[in-house]
């Protein structure tokens, strides 16, 4: 039990932590991905109808994919490991705990399915299914543009 709850709590102040110092640069990041990845993407395949290769501009485009994706592959993770601290709690034999140790387990319960500090109003959670959403709309823009 002490396990899960020092768990717990290193999982929710590592999440605070992460929140504070990147929070405002990965709003901007899902922000700003989806028209610069098109952006970028329709100017690689505008200069290969003219028959150049634009090697620094395919760079800049992967680049900008992957630092995307790396704080979306980390986010998911933070948010798997938070929620498994729910799933420990359920592994245990709470019912049979005391009535002292039961309301303890339900709010630790309740507080790892809380939302994640890394959302804000009008944004969508920092995941990889935002990555994903945000990747085919750059895509559904890039065929937009070509057409």
């Amino acid at each position: 039990m002490r396990d899960i709850i020092n768990h717990h709590q290193s999982m929710y102040s590592l999440l605070e932590d992460y929140a504070i110092v990147y929070k405002k640069l990965l709003m901007f990041e899902q922000t700003i991905s989806s028209p610069l990845v098109c952006l970028s993407a329709y100017c690689i395949a505008d200069r290969l109808d003219n028959g150049e290769f634009q090697g620094i501009l395919l760079l800049l485009c992967l680049t900008t994919i992957v630092v995307y994706l790396i704080p979306s592959l980390l986010c998911t993770y933070l948010a798997i490991k938070v929620n498994s601290v729910c799933d420990a709690c359920w592994g245990t034999p709470f019912w049979n705990a005391g009535p002292v140790i039961r309301p303890y387990m339900v709010l630790i319960m309740q507080r790892s399915l809380r939302p994640l500090p890394l959302q804000a109003p009008g944004f969508k959670n920092i995941s990889i299914e935002t990555f994903s959403e945000k990747m085919t709309s750059a895509y559904s823009l890039f065929n937009m543009l070509r057409a």
